[in-house]
C-alpha cells in the first residue's frame, strides 16, 4: 500500500513506441475501484497517482525530475518489449531504481517478445525478477497481476472478483457451459487412446518444463529464461514454444525428444492429476513412458518452507515419480544457488558460446559428437557429466567446434572405456565396434 514517504504509488517507464501500453495501464490503475474489503483493512489505500513521463516531464528537466520522481515512487513498472530493451532511458531509469535499493519493487510488464526474445532492458537481464506477461495471459489478467503486486494481495482473490463483476458474465454463461461440454467430449477414452497410439516425431527439444499454470507458471517461466541466458537454447515451455500444429502432439514430440524433464511441484501442481485428461498428468505419463530424465523441482518460500504434498488420490500409475530425488527451489536471494543445483542435475550440455546464435551460425559453428557402445555408459565432457547412454543406443551430442576432454565410463563401476583429447572440427563417431 502507499505510505506517506511516497508521492507516487508507481512509476511507469517505457519506450515511446509503447506509449499506448503505458497510457492504457496508467488509466486502468487510476480508474480501478478498490474492493471494499481492501478499503476497510487499509484506510486511505489508493492506486493514485501514477507517474508517467509523457504527462510529468518537461523538456530540459529530465534528469532532475527523473531522480526525484523515482525516489518518491514505491514501485517501478517497466513496459518490456524489444523497443524498451534497446532504450537507453528505460535502462537508466531501471538502473537508478535498482541503485535506490528497490529492485524487489520492480514489476516487468511484458507486452512483446520480438524475434530474438530480447525484451528486457540490460539492467534487468541478470536480475531474477518475476515478470508479468500480457502477451501470454491477456492484458486484463496481466493487469490484475500488477494490482496484486501493488496491493500485496493474492492474484486469485482479485481475479475471481474481476470475473464475477464482469458485465458479460450472464451472457457468457452459455458459452462457458458449451466450452465445458466440448472439453468433456475431447477427454473421452477414445481421444486419449488415439493419443496413446500416436508415434512421436523427433524435434530439437533438450529440456521440457512441466508445471501447473495456476501457481507454477511464474517460477517455470523464470527457470526457462534463466536457462536460455545460461546457453541452453532448446527449452520447451508451452507458452512460448508452440507456434503451430496440434497442442497435444507438439507436447508429446517435445517430451519424446528431450534429455531432461523438469517437473515444477507447486502447491496445486498434483491436485488434479487424478482427473481424466489432465494435461500435467499426461505430460508425466509421457515422460515415464519414454524414460525421460525427470527432475522434480519443489517450490519453497523465502524461509525454505513448502506447503506442497502428494495428494491422497494421486494416480497409482504415476507413483514412480514419488521415488525420485526432489530438488528444493527458492526464488529471490537463493535463486542463483537453486539454478546452479538444477543445472548440475541436467544431462543436457549447454552451448559454451556467449554470443547470440542464429540458425545459420549454429550449423556453421557446431558439430555432432556421435557415440554408440554395446554397454550402458556415462559421457563426460571436460570432466563434467554430459549424459548417460543406454546400451546399443546411437546418440548425438551437439557441441560448438573446438577442443574438449572426452571421457566415457561404465555406469556401474565407473571403469574408463575411453579418455582422450577431442578436437571437434567436424562430426566424430565413437563406437566400440571398431
Amino acid at each position: 500500500m502507499m505510505v506517506l514517504q511516497y508521492k507516487y504509488l508507481a512509476f511507469i517507464t517505457y519506450s515511446r513506441t509503447d506509449i499506448k501500453w503505458a497510457k492504457w495501464l496508467q488509466k486502468r490503475l487510476e480508474t480501478y475501484k478498490l474492493p471494499n474489503y481492501i478499503k476497510r483493512g487499509n484506510p486511505g489505500a489508493t492506486l493514485t497517482p501514477i507517474f508517467t513521463d509523457v504527462n510529468e516531464l518537461s523538456s530540459g528537466l529530465l534528469s532532475d525530475t527523473l531522480q526525484k520522481s523515482l525516489e518518491k515512487s514505491k514501485f517501478l513498472i517497466v513496459i518490456c518489449s524489444p523497443n524498451s530493451a534497446k532504450s537507453h532511458w528505460v535502462n537508466c531509469e531501471v538502473q537508478k531504481f535498482i541503485d535506490l535499493g528497490r529492485s524487489n519493487h520492480i514489476i516487468p510488464f511484458i507486452v512483446d517478445y520480438g524475434a530474438d526474445k530480447e525484451y528486457l532492458p540490460e539492467a534487468l537481464r541478470y536480475n531474477e525478477i518475476l515478470g508479468i506477461d500480457a502477451k501470454m495471459e491477456g492484458r486484463e489478467a496481466a493487469f490484475i497481476r500488477v494490482l496484486a503486486r501493488l496491493l500485496d494481495i493474492d492474484f486469485n482473490v482479485l481475479w475471481k472478483r474481476q470475473r464475477l463483476s464482469s458485465p458479460f458474465k450472464i451472457i457468457s454463461s452459455p458459452f462457458i457451459y458449451l466450452g465445458n461440454l466440448i472439453r468433456k467430449i475431447l477427454e473421452t477414452p477414445l481421444e486419449i487412446d488415439a493419443l496413446d497410439r500416436y508415434v512421436p516425431q523427433r524435434d530439437n527439444t533438450d529440456i521440457f518444463i512441466s508445471y501447473r499454470r495456476i501457481d507454477g507458471r511464474d517460477v517455470a517461466r523464470t527457470i526457462e529464461q534463466a536457462l536460455q541466458k545460461d546457453h541452453y537454447p532448446n527449452v520447451f515451455f508451452d507458452y512460448t514454444s508452440i507456434q503451430d500444429g496440434k497442442f497435444n502432439l507438439k507436447i508429446i514430440d517435445a517430451i519424446f525428444s528431450c534429455k531432461d524433464f523438469i517437473l515444477v511441484l507447486s502447491p496445486q501442481s498434483m491436485k488434479k492429476c487424478h482427473k481424466k485428461g489432465d494435461w500435467v498428468a499426461r505430460e508425466i505419463r509421457t515422460a515415464l513412458k519414454y524414460k525421460s530424465h525427470i527432475i522434480p523441482v519443489v517450490i519453497e518460500n523465502g524461509e525454505g518452507n513448502t506447503v506442497w504434498r502428494w495428494p491422497k488420490n494421486f494416480p497409482e500409475d504415476l507413483s514412480e515419480i514419488k521415488d525420485l530425488e526432489q530438488l528444493p527451489f527458492q526464488m529471490g536471494t537463493y535463486f542463483r544457488a537453486a539454478m546452479e543445483r538444477l543445472t548440475n542435475r541436467l544431462r543436457t550440455l549447454k552451448y559454451n558460446a556467449p554470443q547470440k546464435r542464429t540458425d545459420e551460425n549454429l550449423v556453421l559453428d557446431s558439430a555432432n559428437l556421435k557415440i554408440k557402445y554395446t554397454r550402458a555408459c556415462n559421457v563426460y565432457i571436460d570432466e563434467e557429466l554430459c549424459m548417460s547412454i543406454e546400451e546399443n543406443k546411437f546418440t548425438k551430442i551437439l557441441l560448438k567446434k573446438g577442443e574438449y576432454l572426452l571421457k566415457i565410463t561404465t555406469l556401474d563401476d565407473k571403469k574408463i572405456l575411453l579418455e582422450e583429447k577431442l578436437d571437434l572440427s567436424k562430426d566424430r563417431l565413437y563406437t566400440d565396434f571398431n
